[in-house]
């Protein structure tokens, strides 16, 4: 079994006594290592703009279309999709409402007050 020691520049074969540089692999279509998958395209499959019913397959061109300038009705459009987003806001937003934490919170001290425990 040969034996290494690390030395600047690279690793010591103990047993020749010669210096092994190191090498940086580079990854490539040849290593299958994993690596994520970026996708640096601006195209996709044709969508129709609802703002103009024009059919786009670039994505900043479909949003030019959103912009006042891009469309004949020369109003400003909001891409929605999927988003739930707008309503997590909306529960966040929202103020408890003190009467009826209060209501609850007598109910059950008066509850527990009279026995009437996991009822």
């Amino acid at each position: 079994m040969t034996r290494y020691r690390s030395v600047p520049g690279g690793f010591l074969n103990l047993d020749t006594n010669e210096i092994e540089p190191i090498v940086y692999r580079t990854y490539d279509d040849r290593n299958p290592a994993p690596r994520p998958r970026i996708n640096t395209s601006d195209d996709q499959e044709p969508l129709m703009s609802m703002a103009d019913g024009q059919m786009y397959t670039s994505k900043a061109k479909m949003r030019e279309s959103y912009k006042p300038g891009g469309n004949p009705q020369g109003a400003t459009f909001v891409e929605v999709g999927d988003d739930q987003s707008y309503k997590k806001q909306a529960q966040a937003n929202r103020k408890p409402d003190e009467n009826l934490i209060r209501e609850a919170t007598e109910r059950a001290f008066a509850d527990l007050t009279a026995g009437r425990l996991g009822e």
